[in-house]
């Protein structure tokens, strides 16, 4: 691919990318210290399912209606209020150790999730041409893994740097990356959102919708049950070290 297709996008695409990265990073820091971080509190094993399964349940129903809503807040205060939600749903995992509080955390979270997506496509989308979209969002995705995977690396090492309550000490690193974000997204010019269209379903439409989103699902539903327990079994190994 030619290497000028990825420099020639205005600054808002770059820092939209950035905000990607930072997203990524964050979350897959947090995503595998917090099976951890649970554990250590003496949660079981159903009590920490049951917190993870929340996000996700309530990330896909708001996502149902987070195209409409991103549209009427418009796509940049939607990033805000989704950074708002994760920053106090952070700020609750690091202050309370209590199942409520992060039962409530996680709702949070799913909320923010549900918004960021739709919001952060709908901008990027509006940042290159037609014949050039693909280029960003291409690099939007390599940048974003690039962040995953420095975030489980962070994740790793983060809590071998405190002493005390380790878990808790990288977590609020995590947070403390929110602002920035936030920060990213205030220098980001505003984008209007669009008009709200209805969609009328169809059969035709509801097979492709099908031939993409089941595949999707199949893949959610391993990954959301092997995953964070994963983190549960060697967390429950080295207590028992």
């Amino acid at each position: 691919m030619p290497l000028p297709s990825y420099l020639g996008f205005k600054r808002d695409a770059y820092l939209l990318v950035a905000y990607s990265f930072l997203g990524w990073l964050v979350g897959n820091i947090a995503w595998f210290i917090l099976p951890f971080y649970f554990k250590s509190l003496g949660m079981s094993y159903s009590e920490i399912g049951t917190i993870f399964s929340i996000s996700t349940l309530t990330q896909a129903t708001l996502l149902l209606f987070a195209g409409p809503i991103t549209v009427k807040l418009r796509y940049h205060r939607s990033l805000l209020l989704a950074l708002l939600l994760f920053l106090t749903g952070r700020g609750l995992q690091v202050t309370y150790t209590r199942f409520e509080a992060f039962a409530v955390a996680s709702t949070l979270f799913g909320f923010g999730m549900a918004l960021e997506g739709p919001a952060l496509m709908s901008i990027l989308s509006e940042e290159a041409s037609d014949e050039d979209r693909h280029y960003l969002f291409s690099l939007n995705s390599a940048m974003g893994t690039f962040g995953a995977g420095f975030g489980m690396l962070l994740g790793g090492v983060l809590p071998g740097m405190f002493e005390g309550e380790p878990y808790r000490a990288a977590l609020l690193v995590a947070f403390f990356f929110i602002p920035l974000q936030m920060f990213l997204v205030f220098l980001v010019s505003p984008v209007a959102g669009g008009e709200v269209r209805e969609i009328r379903f169809s059969k035709g439409l509801a097979l492709r919708i099908a031939k993409f989103s089941l595949p999707s699902a199949l893949i959610g539903l391993g990954a959301g049950i092997t995953i964070p327990y994963m983190g549960c079994g060697s967390a429950g190994a080295l207590r028992h070290r």
